[in-house]
């Protein structure tokens, strides 16, 4: 499976079980590959570099914190929308872009400036190829079940596929590191030289992708930082989160939390971060 870290909760309708299923990702991983009719618009050479540009820093960041799996999106499965298309395709759901981590796809929106288009393909590159596992849930008139998310990134889903936590914590670690992104590659890279020497001048703010989620996330860690800075640095508890954002590693972070604010407190976070799909 070139985009999942692992599956969980194989029924027994699938009779060859991890391996069956295992080609059936794969597959679908390849399908993802597939222009979207009607909605994609063709890459030129720019956008090309640019998204070689992101993914080259997300493996970079990727690499700094030992990601053990080396997950390759293929160029046809990042798809380019006319700006405002992704909204369209998702229905109002989704704006900017979006990436599935079922099947392994990615669409964007190709906006004009090539810095808030770097930053989005930057940000959900990371998402895609953060650790990954997927679940097989059981519904009604489904003979096989069904292929739902489990864990993507720091998110975990319920075994029913009902519900997510830690949804607002996921995105602001990886709003962080779209944050640094900004800062240590774009900020950095001649290419993008006119662009931000206008975006100064006209006092433009480039959105770096949930403010929100990412200005609330931050002031948790660093929360946890003043209650324990006898013992980590604030770097120190902000990779923490990220490692096991990138690595699923949600042990470290309980463990840290609970001896921070008591037994019990990691579920809480994690209800007050729930979503209900």
């Amino acid at each position: 499976m070139p985009h999942v870290d692992k599956v969980v909760g194989i029924p027994k309708e699938y009779p060859n079980g991890q391996n069956e299923l295992e080609v059936h990702l794969a597959n679908k991983f390849k399908e993802e590959g597939k222009k979207i009719e009607g909605h994609e618009i063709e890459k030129t050479d720019k956008d090309i570099l640019l998204i070689d540009f992101a993914q080259n820093a997300v493996d970079d960041y990727l690499k700094k914190y030992n990601r053990k799996k080396n997950v390759i999106i293929p160029l046809e499965n990042i798809h380019l929308l006319e700006e405002g298309g992704v909204d369209k395709l998702t229905r109002g759901k989704i704006s900017a872009g979006a990436s599935a981590p079922v099947y392994g796809g990615i669409i964007v929106d190709r906006v004009v400036s090539d810095v808030e288009f770097s930053l989005v393909t930057f940000h959900e590159l990371m998402h895609a190829k953060s650790y990954n596992s997927i679940q097989i849930t059981k519904e009604k008139n489904k003979e096989k079940g069904v292929i739902k998310s489990f864990r993507t990134g720091f998110c975990v889903t319920t075994r029913d596929g009902e519900k997510t936590f830690f949804e607002d914590v996921n995105e602001a670690i990886v709003g962080f590191l779209t944050k640094k992104f900004f800062e240590e590659y774009i900020e950095k890279n001649d290419m993008f030289k006119d662009e931000l020497t206008m975006q100064k001048e006209k006092k433009i703010s480039f959105n770096l992708s949930r403010q929100k989620e990412m200005r609330e996330g931050l002031n948790y860690m660093f929360r946890i930082y003043e209650l324990n800075k006898d013992k980590y640095s604030q770097e120190e508890i902000v990779d923490i989160f990220i490692d096991a954002g990138i690595n699923g590693n949600l042990l470290k972070v309980a463990r840290l939390v609970e001896e921070t604010f008591g037994k019990g407190s990691f579920r809480v976070l994690g209800e007050t971060t729930a979503v209900k799909k």
